[in-house]
């Protein structure tokens, strides 16, 4: 399979992996040929992107530190639990320890597995999908420090409930979009105040997870918020929830802008490193995060085109690439795999949306 943009994408092509809505009813199902009107109602909901199935890429296969069923089901519940929370003042810490529990035990299946943008964002549902994201990905960078077991739990649940404090924030700031206005950008920085207080005073809750939600937008040069913190004043997790938060938020499309290529932002925060993000945990990240996602169309500095077969850690910047076209970018009959960590002459220099005819 593939990932393509759905502004390039022809009709005809077959879908492979099925789509579902916020309430994880089916949208479209894996194998179904995309017709126009198809792709029409995909673009109304906000996905600008899917992956397809086609003789080229037929036996790539996209890995995910979780599979496709516990991110919804874990995005189900998340958005249960603070429904819940919001209508009765009650919320359930072990439910959510759970929830971390299980996306633990897939994630340790796989001690090789890379952080692979493998998941088909939705507009409607950033919220939900930015919580598992930031908790999928925080757990990727400590477990790629060797973290023990009892840490990583309570790195996974306080990063997914690290935004749990904009559930306080007006609805119409949170959704608006346009770009917000300096007061309604300063009433969104409040979420890390109120996401404190919520966490701090829910019984059977380690206190980091208060901790944070809110300091996960401290830098480590003092220029972040709400407290302007300091390098080693910044708790380790919010340190590394911080890097994850911003991975997942830029490489995702909003209301009020597109998404950010994995390639820049990885590189953000890789030069980042030191200045704004803690050089040991960036360091950890960057082995860790593929520059160009499996399935993503790249171009080499060869002219030729191809397609991400397979990242491996510590080596995201050399992956297998499958070429699909020669030199000057004709297709070629017969396409074959090169392992860049291999064939040192090539190398990618950007990702491409469209597909190759």
């Amino acid at each position: 399979m593939r990932r393509v943009s759905l502004e390039k994408l022809k009709k005809d092509c077959c879908l492979a992996r099925t789509i579902y809505d916020v309430d994880g009813n089916v949208l479209l199902a894996e194998g179904v040929i995309l017709k126009k009107h198809m792709i029409n109602k995909l673009l109304r909901y906000g996905i600008t992107e899917v992956f397809v199935e086609d003789e080229t890429s037929k036996d790539i296969q996209i890995s995910d530190p979780i599979s496709y069923n516990t991110r919804i089901d874990v995005k189900q519940k998340v958005k249960n639990a603070l429904a819940r929370y919001n209508s009765c003042g009650i919320f359930d810490s072990d439910e959510v320890q759970e929830i971390v529990s299980k996306i633990l035990d897939e994630m340790f299946e796989d001690d090789e597995i890379v952080y692979n943008l493998a998941e088909i964002k939705k507009i409607d549902e950033y919220s939900f999908s930015h919580s598992v994201n930031v908790c999928v990905l925080s757990l990727l960078i400590a477990m790629n420090k060797d973290w023990q077991l009892n840490d990583l739990k309570l790195l996974g649940t306080a990063a997914l409930l690290h935004d749990v404090g904009k559930i306080k924030i007006d609805g119409q700031i949170i959704n608006k979009n346009s770009i917000l206005t300096q007061e309604e950008f300063e009433a969104v920085k409040k979420h890390c105040l109120y996401g404190y207080e919520m966490l701090a005073h829910i019984p059977c809750l380690d206190k980091t997870a208060a901790l944070v939600a809110m300091s996960h937008h401290e830098r480590i040069d003092g220029s972040g918020y709400p407290f302007g913190l300091k390098g080693e004043n910044i708790h380790s997790y919010s340190k590394i929830v911080s890097i994850a938060d911003v991975y997942d938020a830029l490489t995702s499309d909003r209301i009020y802008r597109k998404k950010v290529k994995a390639k820049d932002v990885y590189h953000y925060i890789v030069s980042s490193s030191g200045r704004l993000f803690d050089e040991e945990y960036a360091a950890s990240f960057s082995e860790c995060v593929a520059i160009y996602p499996g399935g993503t169309t790249v171009k080499l500095n060869t002219g030729h085109i191809g397609i991400v077969v397979k990242v491996r850690r510590k080596s995201v910047e050399r992956p297998i690439v499958r070429i699909v076209t020669d030199r000057n970018g004709k297709r070629i009959d017969k396409t074959y795999d090169v392992d860049l960590l291999q064939e040192c002459e090539f190398e990618i220099v950007d990702s491409l949306e469209y597909i190759v005819n």
